[in-house]
């Protein structure tokens, strides 16, 4: 199930300068779409071995913003 939501202030990070990486992933209304896990968005698996996944990307969100987009 994925779900969108806003990403958390970088403020702790850059002065609160979002990556630009980032920035290409937001919508227009800037949210950040991916699957959800423990207060994170989580981009695509882009490797995966028996002991671990690796995830395009993953950002910490504002889990008051967090909302259902498909099943």
């Amino acid at each position: 199930m994925k779900f969108k939501a806003k990403p958390k202030s970088f403020e702790h990070i850059d002065g609160d300068n979002m990556p630009d990486w980032l920035e290409e992933l937001l919508d227009k209304d800037g949210y950040l779409t991916g699957w959800y896990a423990d207060g994170y968005l989580l981009g695509d698996i882009i490797e995966i071995d028996i002991e671990y996944l690796t995830f395009e990307w993953w950002v910490p969100i504002q889990e008051d913003t967090l909302k259902e987009v498909s099943k």
